[in-house]
């Protein structure tokens, strides 16, 4: 099922190249576009009705798919006591995102499959593509479109999100390293800011940025190309 959010904050993309990670140095790299390993990655954060809505399909996926129908909803959760992650049964909104004062987090992946084509697709906001190397930056307003899709791995089912295309609503400015800890004191900036997360904590600011009229190009009918690569993601490792 294709979905699109709208108006969301980005946090941590890397959609410009595809990532692998890198278990000697404990972070994802650049990587190859052919690279199996590799992947287009982000986060989004949302408001609850936008979560509530989101985990709606999400359920009706899972339950109406050939993969999953019938079986329970599992997931890996970390216990904020022990640090450990163990399996969930799925019952609530939290067990499917991660709920930060009053705002939710979901993560959307896009392995590669090795092919080039699976690299989702990024406009500016009047509609016209962005550069192939545009980076966005977290903070960003953005609309996003992507597939809800389960997977089966050995004796184990899922759902994961798959992010095939993000238009820029509001571009947020790249955040420049720390100063460092001899300068800390003097630091005043306020990283949550102008921040979906920021204006939750705020009693006196709405959750979520007012809608624009920005054109949107995710309405279009996607290539013949484009539909050979997702049928070759019927049974695949989910992470």
């Amino acid at each position: 099922m294709d979905y699109r959010l709208e108006n969301v904050e980005a946090l941590w993309p890397r959609i410009d190249k595809a990532y692998a990670w890198n278990e000697a140095k404990g972070q994802s790299d650049e990587t190859l576009p052919t690279d199996t390993d590799g992947a287009y990655e982000m986060s989004v954060i949302m408001g609850e009705d936008q979560a509530k809505d989101l985990a709606a399909k999400m359920k009706e996926v899972f339950n109406s798919d050939e993969k999953t129908k019938g079986k329970q909803w599992i997931v890996k959760k970390k216990d904020p006591e022990t640090g450990m992650e163990a399996d969930k049964l799925v019952k609530s909104l939290d067990d499917i995102f991660i709920k930060d004062d009053g705002v939710y987090r979901a993560k959307l992946k896009m392995p590669t499959y090795g092919d080039p084509r699976t690299k989702p697709k990024q406009y500016m906001s009047d509609g016209t593509p962005a550069a192939e190397d545009f980076q966005l930056t977290s903070g960003s307003i953005v609309h996003v479109m992507f597939r809800i899709r389960t997977w089966a791995y050995g004796n184990k089912v899922g759902i994961a999100l798959r992010p095939t295309g993000v238009m820029v609503v509001r571009l947020a400015e790249r955040q420049e390293a720390p100063a460092g800890v001899m300068f800390d004191d003097l630091i005043e900036a306020d990283p949550l800011k102008d921040t979906l997360m920021g204006k939750a904590l705020d009693d006196n600011a709405p959750a979520e940025p007012a809608k624009t009229d920005a054109v949107n190009p995710f309405g279009e009918t996607e290539k013949k190309d484009e539909q050979k690569v997702a049928s070759n993601m019927d049974d695949e490792i989910p992470f």
